[in-house]
């Protein structure tokens, strides 16, 4: 063991666990400073003063640090997020390996070291009346754990405790406060450790941390791969799970247009010394030869219903190989702005190893690229060598680990990535060496909702790089966002997301390599509003990023941000204005008098219009998201077909109602089907997309009369619908008002716009503080 500094750090229990360790190379370790209280649901507002604590009471600079190491749970959720992703920032900053150590083994080892001897088990406290249950053998000052990670029901665990050979002598953990009567019944002579020795503490976790380091070796301390100890699904994926068991209908023609009967069509392509097989686009009646070949290839497999949304998902790419008219192997990406994902990929098992699946994987890379890709990535398991030589033989690099992702096994995931369209090799990860000049640059980062995204501008406002790693397909497979998937992927992410922005801004300022964060005039960071445990990652993350670096923190809007996303494509857009901002989660008419000064004039009573259109496309069965398809099948409807309802449009003032609208639709989609009438969906859509758009665009023509506005600005998701956009540039323009919509790239969430909108606070000094905690319900006026 070589000689390391190392922070320590834990925030998955009660108490937020803070420390500096020196681990000598004799193997001696020495806690120099330990600053553990319990503090519920503070931990990302004490965490890092807590930090400066341990470090001034250690007497080591933050700059002398030789590595961390961090609890990663089982524990709390956001608890654990907020640990890990302050970690991640501080050690990239730092330039410092990043360590995961688990929770429960750091209780452990602190009853270790204190003396205790026997079997200890720990109870954590998982919520909603389970626990998280580890068994240890403590001797002489070391644990040894005997049973892995899991959750379950404490009385089942008491039971099992009870009943098997290895019965705990000594109990510890919080779990205890609220179930200690299951296991006093079931272990009535084990002994109660005091509450202090429940939760982890320095001496704890450094131990725990020398000892991993012993059986796992020392890695390269990514801080991109170390990631939460979850130990169960998200409430929605259980849910999947339970009802991937319900048999399926045959699947639905597609309705696309079928391939041709050969490779002649331009997007077909014959595989090089493989005769008589050819790459087509997937049809519908492809699915059962596909079901066979993923039935015998994978443990958790596909179903049919998956395969069949697949055909009409957005932004996807699915190809087959085809020898004589039958299936042998197959393949889909999805795109996720700029980046593609790969989905699936398989080959029957007789035509393996004859390269129909790196023919399959280059095509479906170059069909990416022509979407717009430029990554791609993918998840492969740890145990399939022939996957992962494969894609390390067409260029893809190992970027990353998921451990324990599938679900079947627990098996960990090998996350590979590499450039769409070619065979070649990541950017290298060297600093870029920045041309000579004055100009300095702002980090904009971005998570309020399912869309993990970094951008880097000049401090004059050019941007440089901005990258956006979407979760719509994750997302889609639930009809919507859920809140506790949007947070660990998030957590996944953030680290690969901005070096990617430094490298592209490397890039493109001609300088091959990763920006180094010294470039840095500020960071900025959406604070508000959002997913409460999306925010936190991204807040959490960047607050460690700049205590790290000493690059001061700039807290963003997210709404003002989405009327920056303006200022930054338009140079004329300028106060007073007036912005409509219509998204999934809000739908208002703000007043800008002056820059950064802010009136809402009305928003939403209930659903906001991207909400609106979600569940309406649901109900129809058009997938999720639901405004791009039901934009796209407006255009062949007729807008009068149908009269919904205009709620509020006449009401006198500012506010918005589509919770009645949605009903409405719901409604007329319900009594059409009972009728045995089919829904002509293009003039449904078309009718109910006028409705949103005429309440809309009159109240945003009032709201501009009233304040004499000079310019008007559309704002957020729902921005990116060409009906509204040229309703209100048809209605406004004449008033001599000048219209400014966002290009569609700048409507979804971007760190792009963060960063437009950080600028004007940067340069009046306006900072958040380190002890910044997130605000899910933050208003545009208070900003």
């Amino acid at each position: 063991m070589s000689e390391r500094r190392l922070l320590l750090l834990d925030t998955a229990t009660e108490t937020v666990a803070v420390g500096v360790a020196h681990a000598e190379s004799s193997g001696r370790v020495v806690v120099l400073s330990d600053v553990s209280r319990v503090a519920p649901r503070k931990a990302n507002t004490v965490l890092l003063s807590w930090v400066l604590e341990a470090l001034e009471a250690a007497d080591c600079a933050i700059g002398e640090l030789e590595g961390i190491a961090v609890g990663r749970g089982p524990g709390s959720f956001t608890g654990v997020r907020i640990g890990v992703a302050t970690a991640k920032g501080l050690a990239h900053g730092l330039g410092v390996p990043l360590w995961g150590t688990s929770t429960l083994d750091a209780i452990a080892w602190q009853a270790a070291i204190g003396g205790v001897e026997g079997r200890l088990g720990v109870i954590g406290d998982a919520m909603r009346g389970e626990v998280y249950p580890a068994l240890y053998e403590l001797h002489g000052g070391r644990a040894r754990r005997l049973t892995p990670d899991t959750v379950a029901a404490p009385e089942a665990v008491a039971a099992q405790w009870g009943a098997g050979e290895d019965i705990p002598t000594v109990l510890a953990g919080n779990g205890l406060l609220k179930h200690h009567e299951a296991f006093r019944a079931q272990l009535p002579d084990a002994r109660v450790l005091t509450e202090e020795l429940w939760h982890p503490d320095a001496t704890g976790l450094i131990a725990a941390w020398v000892d991993d380091r012993a059986r796992q070796g020392w890695g390269e301390g990514d801080p991109a791969t170390v990631l939460p100890v979850y130990t169960r699904l998200s409430d929605a994926e259980e849910n999947e799970r339970a009802r991937a068991g319900l048999p399926q209908a045959d699947p639905p023609d597609s309705g696309v247009a079928a391939a041709s009967d050969g490779p002649a069509d331009s997007m077909h392509s014959t595989v090089e010394g493989v005769d008589g097989v050819w790459l087509r686009p997937l049809r519908a009646t492809d699915i059962p030869g596909i079901l066979a070949i993923e039935d015998a290839s994978f443990t958790d497999a596909w179903t049919v219903g998956m395969f069949t949304d697949e055909l009409n998902a957005p932004r996807r790419a699915w190809f087959v190989a085809d020898s004589d008219g039958a299936v042998i192997g197959y393949g889909g990406v999805a795109l996720l702005d700029d980046e593609a994902h790969l989905l699936n990929l398989a080959v029957d098992a007789p035509f393996r190893r004859r390269g129909v699946g790196r023919a399959l994987f280059a095509r479906l890379s170059q069909q990416a690229a022509v979407m717009g890709a430029l990554r791609i990535t993918l998840e492969c398991r740890a145990g399939n060598q022939t996957a992962i030589d494969l894609y390390l033989a067409v260029g893809m690099e190992q970027v990353g680990l998921r451990p324990g992702y599938y679900s079947d096994t627990g098996e960990d995931a090998v996350i590979m990535g590499g450039r769409a369209g070619v065979e070649g090799e990541l950017p290298t990860p060297a600093r870029a060496e920045l041309p000579p000049g004055d100009d300095r640059y702002l980090l904009a980062i971005e998570t309020s909702c399912d869309e993990t995204a970094a951008a880097v501008v000049t401090t004059d406002g050019v941007l440089v790089s901005n990258v956006v790693a979407s979760q719509i397909d994750f997302h889609a497979r639930f009809g919507g966002v859920v809140p506790e998937i949007a947070s660990r992927k998030h957590a996944e992410a953030i680290v690969g997301v901005i070096d990617d922005a430094l490298v592209r801004a490397g890039e493109t300022l001609g300088a091959p390599g990763v920006m180094p964060f010294a470039a840095l005039d500020g960071i900025a960071v959406t604070y508000g509003p959002g997913l409460v445990g999306a925010l936190v990652v991204g807040l959490a993350y960047a607050k460690g990023l700049s205590l790290a670096t000493g690059v001061p923190l700039v807290g963003v809007n997210h709404l003002e941000g989405h009327i920056f996303a303006n200022v930054l494509a338009d140079p004329l857009v300028q106060p007073p204005l007036v912005a409509l901002l219509v998204s999934g989660g809000h739908t208002s008419l703000v007043h800008m008098p002056e820059w950064g000064v802010y009136r809402t004039m009305g928003e939403t009573l209930d659903d906001a219009a991207g909400e609106a259109f979600d569940k309406v496309a649901k109900v129809l069965g058009l997938g999720y998201p639901g405004g791009p398809v039901l934009s796209r099948m407006a255009v062949d409807g007729d807008p009068t077909a149908i009269d919904f309802p205009r709620a509020m449009m006449k009401s006198g003032d500012y506010a918005f109602s589509l919770s009645g609208l949605k009903t409405a639709v719901i409604n007329h989609i319900r009594h059409e089907r009972e009728a045995g009438r089919e829904i002509d969906v293009p003039d449904l859509a078309a009718s109910f997309q006028a409705a949103v758009v005429d309440v809309q665009v009159s109240k945003a023509v009032r709201a501009v009369k009233e304040t004499g506005a000079q310019a008007f600005c559309l704002a957020g998701g729902v921005a990116a619908n060409p009906s509204l956009r040229e309703a209100l540039r048809a209605a406004i323009e004449p008033l001599g008002v000048h219209v400014s919509v966002p290009p569609f790239h700048l409507c979804t969430d971007n760190a792009a716009m963060i960063a437009a909108a950080a600028l004007p606070r940067l340069r009046r000094g306006e900072f958040l503080s380190i002890d910044a905690d997130a605000v899910p319900g933050l208003r545009l006026d208070t900003t």
